[in-house]
């Protein structure tokens, strides 16, 4: 009976609307629907880990939350004996008393809401009610909660509050130790830090230790040497300990000393896990050093054979920096001890290309391919084979670019980590399918895209609008760019792109009105300035309006060759000749290549003052090339030049 009320109420949860989620809502809920028997029952339920070991009086005392103010002191680690496990010393940790406050009544409910919450992934309510909860009753299990979210979610103020909490009330808390000392050494608070990393190493928990490592770049070599030599004096034959500080000499700079202190470990220890990371470390210091025959023999003592692979790949990429031919040469010896290895497979791929090898780079990327879909050396490698076809066989370039993009759809390409490479395939893509009449096509591969993977919107979003203005598409381009300005409202390269598609519609006012929207956020856009100079030029008489702005763009991009012409087209207007020659010559000697349009406008300025000459020598730059050209047509036309 009660678990068929239980799932009634469940039931009638569940129909509660998204939009309406919030704390009272759920509140009103649990108080309308349950019983406080059955309100326990989901209690179980739903955060029987959370409760487990917590306070379980209930009271309806009045209690506000204060941040938890107990002066900090030194640890006094509490030792614990004849435990054999972890799971055994929780345990005892579990049975043992510790002050804190009562619940209220409403710290039930708060509970209740923050579980319900994560789920939904409001975050915001579910840390407001974990933290408010963990500073009203200091339970063990809340605090531990809010901790490792603030330790989740990076915000090391809270995670130095909730750690040094945590360590108040369970003093020999192995992971409170870790967190707390995790939490200091974030701060930059290592003397603090020491004691718990001592702590924490007694009890076989490297973690604090490593995070220690991490922090040795930003710390001089002498005082980290010094912290070192403090923990040492505490655990003196710990392993973990003098191997990091053998790597930390070593990313120093130094090399001696390291290999002193690991081949005196060696000499102390059988365990197999501990020599193969000795000899791992010892093996990348003689490799640096140039000592490749002492580097490949420490490689070999390695009992772990993924190990001694992964080491001796590591060589040979390091030798492909620095010689692509010797790079080439020791992976093609090490893909014939592992023929089956895709990474290596995958690297060797990467050189032959590196070296123009091209059919040795297909064949070997297409062997990387033949491998299940689910590691990053697959889709690269349809990255790599995109690229290589992309010249000769479009179908091919296009199928192998979309397999890649796809890789990003399932996760297994970082946006972070390979943003540029995501551009570039789409890029690519982009002007493959383009010649292939595939622009639909394309558009369902980018919407999929972005609607998997929301991260990926703004640059989908871009590239298609930008495919679209290319192939004249342009209602099309439009309507996707003010989509696009639905989610990102502020976004300048939207505003700045739609204000172009709306230019080319022959629609000013929204023209302006998005550039003017574009310096209402950014008043030094110096792309917006000049656009938006060069439109009132063209399409109004407010030319001394439209210096301004140009001239405001100029101060910021002195170099600009399209603020330089837009500068000259103006003066013109204004009736500046003189001037408009000057800075329409600057923009078209600032190029390499002849822009058209630089050229019809001094050109015409030429052509207005007489000296017509000069002007057939700077249209013929466009004109011996392309004959026909819209531009110059144009402007020839519009002058009657015959």
């Amino acid at each position: 009976m009660i678990f068929g009320q239980y799932l009634t109420s469940v039931k009638a949860f569940v129909i509660v609307k998204v939009s309406n989620f919030n704390a009272q809502t759920i509140k009103n809920f649990i108080r309308k629907y349950m019983s406080s028997y059955n309100l326990f029952i989901l209690i179980i339920a739903l955060c029987g880990f959370i409760l487990n070991g917590c306070a379980s009086q209930i009271t309806n005392k009045s209690t506000s939350a204060q941040p938890y103010q107990t002066p900090h002191t030194k640890l006094a680690p509490v030792p614990i004996k004849n435990i054999q496990t972890l799971s055994e010393q929780r345990k005892i940790l579990r049975e043992r008393k510790y002050e804190v406050r009562p619940f209220t009544e409403d710290t039930l409910y708060d509970l209740i809401i923050a579980e319900l919450a994560g789920l939904r992934g409001k975050t915001a309510i579910f840390q407001e009610k974990y933290i408010t909860q963990a500073r009203l009753t200091h339970d063990p299990e809340i605090v531990a909660r809010v901790a490792r979210v603030a330790l989740y979610y990076n915000n090391p103020s809270l995670l130095l509050e909730m750690a040094k909490l945590w360590m108040e009330v369970e003093p020999d808390r192995i992971e409170a130790s870790s967190i707390y000392a995790k939490a200091l050494l974030k701060y930059g608070r290592i003397d603090e830090a020491i004691p718990y990393i001592i702590f924490s190493l007694e009890r076989d928990d490297t973690g604090p230790l490593l995070d220690l490592l991490v922090s040795a770049r930003k710390i001089k070599r002498g005082e980290l040497l010094g912290f070192y030599k403090k923990i040492e004096a505490q655990v003196p034959n710990n392993f973990v300990l003098k191997i990091t500080k053998a790597r930390i000499l070593y990313e120093q700079g130094l090399s001696t000393e390291p290999l002193e202190i690991i081949d005196r470990l060696l000499l102390v220890t059988a365990n197999k896990k501990f020599m193969d990371t000795a000899f791992e470390l010892k093996a990348e210091i003689l490799f640096m050093q140039g000592k490749e025959k002492e580097a490949y023999t420490a490689t070999n003592q390695l009992s772990d054979p993924s190990l001694k692979r992964d080491l001796e790949l590591e060589f040979a990429e390091e030798a492909l920096e620095k010689s692509p031919e010797n790079g080439h040469q020791k992976l093609t010896a090490l893909l014939k001890q592992y023929p089956n290895d895709k990474n290596i497979t995958y690297s060797l791929a990467c050189a032959a290309r590196l070296l123009g090898l091209q059919e040795e780079s297909i064949k070997l990327f297409t062997r990387v391919i033949q491998a299940p879909a689910n590691k990053w050396h697959y889709y690269h490698a349809h990255y790599e084979l995109g690229v290589l076809y992309k010249k000769d066989n479009s179908v091919a370039s296009s199928t192998h670019l979309t397999k890649f993009i796809e890789g990003a759809n399932t996760g297994f390409i970082d946006g972070k980590e390979n943003a540029y490479r995501l551009i570039d395939a789409i890029s690519a893509l982009k002007e493959v399918m383009a010649t292939q009449g595939g622009v639909a096509k394309l558009r369902l591969i980018l919407h999929d895209l972005r609607t998997k993977r929301p991260t990926f919107a703004p640059i989908t979003y871009f590239i298609e609008a930008e495919m679209l203005r290319e192939q004249k598409l342009l209602d099309e381009g439009y309507d996707l760019l003010s989509t696009a300005l639905l989610e990102y409202p502020e976004n300048q390269d939207f505003l700045y792109m739609r204000s172009t598609v709306s230019g080319l519609q022959k629609n000013i006012l929204q023209s302006e009105k998005d550039l003017r929207s574009i310096l209402a956020i950014n008043p030094n856009h110096a792309e917006a300035l000049n656009a938006l100079g060069y439109s009132m030029t063209l399409n109004s008489d407010r030319y001394s309006e439209a210096r301004e702005l140009i001239l405001r763009s100029l101060k910021l991009n002195p170099k600009s060759p399209e603020a330089l012409d837009s500068l000259g087209w103006v003066c013109y207007r204004l009736g500046d000749h003189a001037e408009a020659i000057k800075h329409l010559t600057r923009a078209l000697s600032s190029l390499l290549i002849p822009e058209p349009e630089i050229v019809a406008h001094l050109g015409e300025v030429l052509w207005i003052t007489g000296q017509k000459k000069e002007a057939r020598l700077v249209w013929g730059q466009i004109l011996q090339n392309d004959p026909s050209n819209t531009i110059i047509q144009e402007t020839l036309e519009r002058l009657e030049v015959e």
